[in-house]
This record gives structure tokens, C-alpha cells and sequence, in this order.
């Protein structure tokens, strides 16, 4: 496991950890049982219990006296978070992004037993929607129901807020057809079905208190333990909306910003030799801002120098 870089979650089904360790029991027995079986591969025989010793010190559930339905619940939310870190830490979008990230974990995971909100904030194309993405994938795993709610600002232009409230209740409770005919009763079905229900909900891009109010007015609508992620540009309205925690997104340093960019302009976390001093132009010009960041090194991939050259000036 060392040299595939292999993730070990042993599970020790009425099997005392002690005794694989030390080999002890039943596992002796067998060992006895093996090495005579196998004396031409003697060799064989140690290395598998020179394996069952380090598994038997790794971290991982011993079922002894705890209710099976609880550990299984347990290692499906740490198999689902190894997952989702394995897979979101190769995208290439999420450069410079880690500190902030368990910043927000932070806030997110402090006091698990009540109800909070947490916000994002901060200027148009500076992250908040990545950032958020992440930290959903992250947890998700851990609530009895979750939904991402993404550009609540254009879909409740486009669309409203009962349709909005139905794509709430519809992920959450698993169900096609959410019969909603206006926002006051959206509000009454969400606060009834919910309030028992430990859920994780993001709602991204959020611009007015009807939105906040329409879909997750009350601390008291959600079972203990949910959590709401709100991103946002205008701090003042999470707060006045009562949100617990705002974590304020800044820029990507300069080096974060120049691997950013990088990728898009160059499918490589650094500029080919000869474009290092204009990538840099491009870096400062865009300002640490991911979102600038990305449009720019998309626009300037696979483009002659004389053509940088040109969109800089």
C-alpha cells in the first residue's frame, strides 16, 4: 500500500485488533497451518504477516459492541470523503485554494449538534462558487439529504422562486413531482418536511433577502446538525439575514494566480520558457482573480507570441 499510495480502511468484523497484531487465536492457528503448507515460500508466509501487523495499526472500526448499521453508516461517509478529495484535488480550476477551504471546514464543522449558516462573500469571478463546490463534495456524505442550488440570482430572475423551491424540496426529499403553487406555501412545506432532516444546503449566488427567505428562512426549518452554505457578493445582507459565520474569499497570490493561468494558456502549471514575462503581464492585469485568470489563458492558448503581444496592449 506505501508503493501504490494505496488507502487502507481496515475493518475488524468481531475480530479483536490485538490479535491480528500479535497474531494471536485463531490467526496463529492459521499461520501455523500456512507455514507448514507452504515451506518452500516460507517467504510468502512472513510478508503476509508482516501485512496483517501494520493493518491491524492502521485506523479503522472494530465492530465490538457497536450497532453494525451505525459503523457501515460511518464507513460509507469516509469512503465518499476519500473519494471526493481524491477526485477534486486533480482539477485543475482548484489552484491556491486549499487554506480557504478548511477555513470554511472550519466554520462548517464547529458545533455539529445545532443548525448554522455559513457565507461565502466576496467580489464577482473571485472563487465563492468553486469554493463552495468544493466544501459540498467534501461533506455531503455526512447529512441524511443535501442539495446545491447553483446561480439562484439568474435562476430566480429566469424562473422564480417557487421553481427554486422545488428543486430545494425535489433533491432533498428524493421526490419527481413537488406540487407548489406560491412561495408562502413553498416556505410551510419546506419548514414541515424538513425541520427533522440533518441537511447540507448551499445556495450559490444569492442577491436578496426573498431568496434566503423563500428557501432557508429559519434556523428552526432543518434538523440539528444541518448546515447552509450561502455565497454571496454583498456581505451586508448575510448579515443582516443572520448568518453565523461570513468567510471573506481574497485573491490567489501571485504564484497560485501564474499556475492558474498557466493551465489554461498552457495545459501546464508553468509557461513555456519564452512566454514566462507576458504571462506575468497577464497575471498582474487580471489581479488574482480566478475567474479572469481562466478567461484569459483560455483565450491565449495555442496563440503566436506576436498575438499575446497584441491582447496586452
Amino acid at each position: 500500500m506505501e508503493k501504490n499510495g494505496l488507502v487502507v480502511l481496515p475493518v475488524f468484523h468481531y475480530v479483536d485488533p490485538s490479535d491480528v497484531r500479535n497474531l494471536r487465536d485463531t490467526f496463529a492457528e492459521a499461520f501455523a497451518k500456512h507455514e507448514q503448507r507452504l515451506k518452500d515460500n516460507i517467504q510468502d508466509v512472513h510478508t503476509c504477516k508482516s501485512a496483517f501487523t501494520k493493518v491491524a495499526d492502521l485506523a479503522g472500526w472494530d465492530l465490538n459492541d457497536k450497532l453494525e448499521s451505525k459503523v457501515i453508516q460511518d464507513i460509507l461517509e469516509r469512503i465518499s470523503s476519500e473519494l471526493n478529495r481524491k477526485f477534486s484535488s486533480v482539477s485543475k480550476d482548484y489552484v491556491g485554494i486549499d487554506s480557504s477551504v478548511e477555513k470554511i471546514l472550519d466554520l462548517c464543522l464547529d458545533g455539529l449538534g445545532g443548525v448554522r449558516f455559513v457565507g461565502i462573500c466576496g467580489m464577482g469571478g473571485i472563487g465563492k462558487t468553486t469554493l463552495a463546490q468544493e466544501i459540498y463534495n467534501r461533506i455531503s456524505s455526512r447529512f441524511n439529504a443535501s442539495s446545491f442550488i447553483a446561480n439562484v440570482r439568474e435562476e430566480n430572475r429566469n424562473k422564480g422562486l417557487v421553481s427554486l423551491q422545488k428543486q430545494l424540496l425535489s433533491n432533498i426529499l428524493m421526490e419527481r413531482e413537488i406540487n407548489i403553487w406560491n412561495f408562502r406555501e413553498g416556505i410551510n412545506v419546506i419548514g414541515n418536511r424538513l425541520r427533522y432532516k440533518k441537511v447540507l444546503i448551499v445556495l450559490d449566488d444569492v442577491d436578496g433577502e426573498e431568496q434566503l427567505e423563500a428557501l432557508v428562512g429559519n434556523h428552526d426549518w432543518f434538523g440539528p446538525g444541518s448546515r447552509i452554505i450561502v455565497t454571496s457578493r454583498d456581505s451586508h445582507l448575510l448579515r443582516r439575514c443572520g448568518v453565523n459565520d461570513i468567510y471573506i474569499v481574497k485573491e490567489l497570490n501571485d504564484d497560485d494566480a501564474l499556475q492558474l493561468f498557466s493551465w489554461r494558456a498552457f495545459k501546464s502549471p508553468h509557461p513555456k520558457e519564452n512566454y514566462v514575462d507576458l504571462s506575468k503581464d497577464f497575471v498582474n492585469y487580471a489581479k488574482g482573480l480566478p475567474l479572469a485568470l481562466k478567461v484569459l489563458g483560455s483565450l491565449l492558448f495555442d496563440k503566436r507570441m506576436n498575438e499575446w503581444k497584441s491582447a496586452l496592449d
